[in-house]
């Protein structure tokens, strides 16, 4: 009899200590003011003493320059193909804002800076210079960049367009 009503002491024991061990560190994307100890999120972050450190940090560096360039996508081919254009004043900026993250606290501004112009390029971004504004070889007036956006959605919309035809006919060719 004993045995038993310690067989059941030792159950109950061992439910109440949680035995799953969290890393330090989560990462999670969660859309704004959707952050709340509910599901999904609350059991995640659940520790036995029900306490969590919630760390918020910028959006991904991709989406601040894109945001930055006014370009909706990307580059299809960034080497040859230009989404957008950015002055090294913007690169600077978005640094001093990544630059408050936790994961770059210790990292040089330059070093971000760098990071920043190499994703850019990856987007198909381009970085103009001080010495191209000045010598006047790219015209980065607002007027001037709503057009070329403009150009660029006429492209992208007719390579869509290519794209789905292309598809079509393989489709037809199947059948």
């Amino acid at each position: 009899m004993a045995a038993r009503a310690a067989t059941k002491m030792s159950k109950k024991a061992k439910a109440a200590v949680d035995m799953s061990k969290h890393p330090p560190f989560m990462h999670m994307f969660i859309p704004a003011q959707q952050a709340k100890p509910a599901p999904p999120l609350g059991p995640q972050l659940g520790k036995p003493d029900r306490s969590y450190n919630l760390q918020m940090s910028h959006p991904p560096s991709f989406y601040l320059l894109r945001l930055a360039a006014g370009c909706k996508k990307g580059a299809a081919t960034p080497g040859t193909e230009v989404a957008g254009r950015l002055t090294l004043k913007h690169i600077y900026e978005i640094a001093c804002l990544k630059k408050q993250d936790a994961a770059l606290e210790t990292v040089p501004l330059k070093s971000i800076c760098i990071s920043l112009i190499s994703t850019a390029h990856r987007l198909g971004i381009q970085i103009i210079s001080r010495e191209e504004l000045e010598n006047g070889s790219v015209d980065h007036s607002p007027e001037a960049y709503a057009e070329f956006l403009k150009q660029r959605d006429i492209d992208v919309a007719a390579r869509k367009k290519a794209l789905e035809e292309k598809k079509q006919a393989k489709l037809m060719r199947v059948s």
